[in-house]
């Protein structure tokens, strides 16, 4: 877990915004005009297909040759066999599409003449090797997407030779909880299928349904196959996924259906934000990077070594089967084997205790590795944020941060917050966007909006399943009863922290910095109820008169002097004694007053105080590159234009009709600077010596601690 959560806090939780407008085609007609619209399609593509048979044989052979189908030979024999599909009886509907999509200028796959996979020189994050499709394919410009620039308006004119239409396959249970998803899902394909335009890759819809034929059938293309019984998945219903797979690939509806030489294994909580472009080859499947999956953790990878027996795990592909792009010869290749170690690894004590919810991931990943599948890890392919993490849909640090404009939002993590645009971890916020709040009544339209403090990736998903919803009801689609909104109250303790300050608490917060202790460390009360010392961070509150409690290593109560123009406190702590003073260095802060102004040099600039309001009261700061990879907790804004710093007292001015806030530390000058920011949380820098561009932002508590920087407060000596 620890790698997990210190991966998952490479990029910073607030920047600029995406708001989605409707698809303008999205109400053209209803869902059956667009079933038999796909009747049309799958003739022209499956026509395209028989003209490239030929290159398929070939394509085939150099998958076989690459990734052998497993025997018996390859499985552990830890128990009885995992049971085999027998017979099946699918039921099915036609694969849909929003358009027909033009055939491919050739007929042969490019990918061919790529030659087998490259070895990056940069490694995953957690130093895994990476496989590339083409050796630039982490350029600016990839050979392998290099027709897409190549495609014309004129409809006359065949699509570019580099296209290489892929088939997606939605694998999915008929719970509402599912279905409602499904519908959400397939919204978004429509979407980004039809913007794809007429020579998009991402061409048939299949969805694989393990159950029963249901109402959506009608409406959205689908293949029905038996659910896996108990026998099978011992309670755990996701090895669904495999097991239907397996009975699928064996189908004569898969034969008739797949035409497309590549596949999109898709979740039903995947959002489709542009159409995916295919960097898959015939040798090398395309996946995302799970710190979770990762090889290199001494538990899981130990555990999955056990199950290498002519493989070393860290050969193994730290992704999961979703998203994955890959062949379908590969495909055909590794799904029996990830059945089969699925249905192992969930009767194995260990695996199952180890990898949880996990387990048919694991199943996949340790298969792949088994059958010498390689995979690209392509960041870009996805994004899976939490309140917590992965927050950045428009801006990136570092190689392995989730990707600018990713084309995939996966919401298998809530996003909850308090009023104040605080994220809340391991609990319910004020506002709370989970799948799992609808279990059993769908998504309502209408979800309430995001605090306007709320960082930007719950904006996207708030704004996309609206999008979806409202479009659904529009046409008849979506459910008569529905859940609870996104908002449950108007107010909580971040809104109540701020009304409880009263004129003690403002002025310990805008006033300047304290001293605590013997040692006197420097002490600073925020806004939230957050306070921070050189030994980490606590909490506190104003009870009343003078009266503060603190948790700062234990409950300290301190009393000031005066509840108006404090200057000094006592505290106890623990049955200790001591005393407090405001830091002498904020002599000018503690002067100036209560409402003052930095010194700004322009009658305008109390209009454009942006950025100003976003610092002053609020904090910790945090300086350095970029948030978790670097930085310093400490910096801290007040009036009268005195900042605290790690290294001592700062000063800071707004510039001349601008919003930008200059900060002076010692002999650097430093710009701040909160255009294109979305949330409150977060501020660019730009270091004028060298323009060097760095960040603030505050440090959020976090159950692990690792992924903003804030550490609770541990070895106080008071």
């Amino acid at each position: 877990m620890r790698l997990r959560f210190a991966a998952a806090g490479l990029v910073p939780f607030l920047l600029v915004a995406l708001y989605w407008q409707h698809a303008s085609s999205s109400a053209a007609g209803s869902d059956r005009a667009l079933v038999r619209q796909q009747v049309q399609r799958t003739a022209v593509v499956a026509a395209e297909a028989a003209a490239v048979a030929a290159a398929a044989k070939s394509s085939a052979a150099a998958a076989h040759a690459t990734a052998a189908p497993p025997s018996a030979s390859t499985v552990a024999a830890k128990d009885t066999p995992a049971p085999k599909p027998g017979a099946v009886a699918a039921a099915a509907t036609p694969a849909a599409a929003a358009h027909v999509v033009a055939p491919a200028a050739e007929a042969r796959d490019v990918a061919l003449d790529w030659g087998p996979p490259t070895l990056s020189s940069k490694r995953i994050i957690d130093g895994s090797p990476n496989y590339l499709p083409v050796p630039n394919a982490e350029g600016p410009a990839p050979d392998d997407m290099a027709w897409r620039k190549e495609v014309s308006s004129d409809p006359s004119v065949p699509c570019p030779a580099g296209r290489r239409p892929y088939h997606t396959i939605l694998t999915a249970q008929g719970s509402l909880y599912q279905q409602w998803q499904t519908k959400i899902f397939y919204y978004h394909f429509r979407k980004q299928q039809a913007a794809g335009g007429r020579c998009t890759e991402m061409t048939g819809f299949t969805r694989l349904l393990a159950g029963k034929p249901d109402e959506l059938m009608p409406t959205i293309p689908t293949v029905a196959v038996p659910e896996a019984g108990h026998n099978v998945t011992r309670g755990f219903p996701v090895i669904n996924r495999p097991w239907s797979m397996l009975l699928f690939i064996d189908m004569k509806e898969f034969r008739e259906r797949i035409v497309e030489r590549y596949v999109y294994i898709a979740e039903t909580d995947h959002l489709l934000r542009h159409d995916i472009p295919n960097r898959a080859t015939p040798q090398l499947a395309v996946g995302y990077f799970f710190p979770y999956m990762s090889p290199k953790d001494p538990k899981s990878g130990g555990i999955a070594q056990k199950w290498l027996p002519d493989t070393k795990v860290a050969d193994m592909p730290p992704v999961g089967p979703s998203p994955i792009l890959i062949h379908v010869d590969l495909l055909r290749a590794v799904t029996p084997l990830w059945y089969e170690l699925s249905w192992r690894l969930k009767r194995d004590p260990e695996a199952n205790a180890a990898y949880g919810w996990m387990l048919e991931m694991w199943g996949y990943s340790i298969a792949a590795a088994r059958l010498k599948i390689k995979h690209f890890v392509w960041q870009r392919i996805q994004i899976e944020p939490s309140a917590a993490w992965h927050q950045t849909l428009s801006e990136r640090d570092g190689d392995w941060a989730p990707a600018v404009d990713p084309f995939i939002y996966h919401y298998t993590f809530g996003v909850e917050y308090l009023l104040d645009g605080s994220p809340v971890v391991g609990g319910k916020g004020t506002w709370s966007l989970d799948k799992r709040n609808y279990f059993g009544a769908a998504p309502p339209p209408d979800l309430k909006a995001p605090p306007e403090c709320a960082q930007e990736a719950g904006r996207v998903w708030w704004g996309m399943f609206n999008e979806a919803i409202g479009n659904l009801t529009k046409e008849g689609q979506w459910y008569g009863r529905t859940g609870q909104s996104t908002r449950s109250r108007t107010s909580d303790e971040s809104t109540e922290l701020e009304a409880a300050m009263g004129a003690l608490g403002k002025e310990l917060v805008d006033g300047g910095q304290w001293l605590i202790g013997n040692e006197k460390a420097p002490l600073q009360f925020f806004r939230r109820g957050k306070l921070w010392t050189k030994w980490g961070g606590g909490t506190w509150r104003v009870t009343g008169g003078t009266k503060v409690e603190m948790q700062l290593c234990g409950a300290v109560t301190l009393t000031f002097d005066s509840a108006t123009a404090p200057t000094r406190f006592d505290y106890t702590a623990g049955g200790r004694a001591g005393k407090g003073v405001r830091d002498p260095a904020f002599a000018a802060a503690a002067a100036a007053p209560p409402d003052a102004s930095p010194p700004c040099g322009s009658a305008a600039c109390g209009s454009q105080a942006r950025t100003l309001s976003r610092l002053r009261g609020h904090g910790p700061w945090a300086l350095g590159d970029a948030p978790i990879s670097g930085g310093r907790t400490g910096y801290a804004f007040y009036r009268g234009g005195m900042a605290a710093t790690p290294d001592g007292a700062a000063k800071y001015r707004q510039l001349p009709d601008s919003a930008d806030v200059e900060l002076s530390i010692g002999g650097d000058t430093f710009l701040l600077r909160t255009e294109g920011i979305v949330g409150c949380y977060q501020v660019h820098v730009a270091r004028q010596r060298d323009k060097h561009a760095m960040k603030m932002w505050v440090p959020m508590r976090h159950v692990s601690m690792e992924y903003t920087g804030w550490r609770d407060s541990g070895g106080c000596k008071l």
